[in-house]
């Protein structure tokens, strides 16, 4: 058996990679490591060198998926679960709030 140590890569097909881009850039601060122009896919640094994050442009149909980051502690207040979780548009706006991101028109599905 191999010793895994971590996670380096995860794909994620995404609708539209400008969209996408934008939320993982600008919103979660994810700095662009590759950006190439032949195919519809964008590479994403998480935590420095440690890992990427690939967005994949894929307009076909797809099943959702479900992932989650750590965050360091910034001073954002608990949210109010929902039936399925927190909100949304409101763990957004917090960390809009604190982190004093601009969250560009409503928030929608990246998928």
């Amino acid at each position: 058996m191999l010793p895994i140590s971590g996670l380096y890569e995860v794909a994620i097909r995404v609708k539209s990679l400008p969209r996408a881009e934008a939320f993982y850039r600008d919103i979660l601060g994810l700095e662009v490591a590759i950006r190439d122009p032949k195919r519809p896919m964008l590479f994403l640094r998480v935590g420095g060198d440690a890992a990427m994050i690939v967005l994949q442009e894929d307009p076909g149909e797809f099943p959702k998926l479900h992932f989650a980051f750590t965050i360091a502690e910034i001073g954002v207040p608990k949210l109010p679960p929902t039936r399925r979780g927190v909100r949304s548009s409101a763990v957004v706006q917090e960390l809009s709030a604190a982190t004093g991101a601009q969250v560009p028109g409503r928030l929608r599905s990246l998928r």
